[in-house]
């Protein structure tokens, strides 16, 4: 199952939807995610097999909702058959995860909405990884953060993964590529990357001025009435999740249609491409 963004769907909610934290709470979230939003909330994806768990449970700082202090993860070993991101180098990786008789109901806090994730020896498949922010290993946080190389159109699913992966990690060499499909996934890619907070807390910081303005004129020139059939790309998505306001000089349109509110979040983009800087979520150096 995949969630695509259309802008039909997405424009009549353009406030209520204006944070990503308060848009996740409301929903559902599928047992996989698309390759693209997938990659993008990861610090590193790899495709492997989980080699072996350890017997004891680790206690570390707790980084999801509904949890405080600190909890016991439970830690495997996943040897790297491939490092589609963040993995360069790495013949295996440290995974760990609350498991699911502490867990808060449900995966990132959503009881029960989301099963919290667990893993099992031998389990092959794609990992979608985030850093802990003070510990060495990497963090699940629910189901869809691990596709079963068993599951149904595995391979489609991670051709596009490995695609994303690449674009993610040389974003430069996407925003400024020839072809526009590609400056806009590159630019969506980071877009979901820096403005999904991947734990609670935390601050926000200026992008580099530069990528920041590439990112908004791959947007100001995309089609925003289509989303990418392949990708699930579209610059409404992308428009909403910058979160910006009145102080940024974006106000809400009133008394037009949907077509006028689409041409105005067009021009802002490309009116503020120049000047605008956005911002992206930064995990808090906590002590262990």
């Amino acid at each position: 199952m995949q969630r695509r963004f259309v802008a039909c769907a997405l424009v009549p909610a353009i406030v209520a939807l204006s944070s990503p934290v308060a848009h996740a709470f409301r929903i559902a979230v599928p047992t996989q995610l698309p390759a693209p939003e997938q990659v993008a909330k990861s610090d590193a994806v790899v495709l492997g097999s989980v080699s072996s768990i350890a017997d004891k449970t680790v206690k570390a700082k707790a980084v999801m909702p509904g949890q405080n202090g600190n909890v016991e993860y439970h830690v495997a070993t996943v040897k790297v058959q491939e490092g589609f991101l963040g993995a360069k180098g790495l013949t295996d990786v440290q995974v760990a995860w609350v498991p699911p008789a502490i867990a808060p109901g449900g995966g990132r806090g959503f009881p029960p909405l989301i099963p919290p994730v667990s893993l099992t020896k031998d389990q092959e498949g794609c990992f979608f990884l985030v850093k802990h922010p003070t510990e060495a290993f990497f963090v699940l946080v629910a189901v869809p953060d691990v596709v079963n190389k068993s599951s149904a159109d595995f391979e489609k699913y991670s051709k596009l993964v490995k695609k994303c992966a690449k674009s993610l990690d040389d974003p430069e060499n996407g925003l400024k590529s020839k072809e526009a499909s590609e400056r806009l996934l590159a630019a969506s890619l980071l877009v979901t990357h820096y403005r999904q907070p991947k734990f609670l807390g935390g601050k926000q910081e200026e992008i580099d001025a530069d990528e920041s303005k590439l990112i908004l004129q791959a947007m100001a020139e995309a089609d925003w009435t289509k989303t990418d059939t392949e990708t699930g790309v579209n610059p409404v998505n992308m428009f909403v999740q910058l979160g910006a306001t009145a102080k940024d000089g974006w106000k809400v349109p009133q008394n037009i249609n949907q077509a006028g509110l689409i041409d105005a979040m067009k021009k802002w983009a490309k009116d503020n491409a120049g000047t605008y800087r956005i911002k992206k979520f930064v995990p808090e150096k906590a002590e262990k």
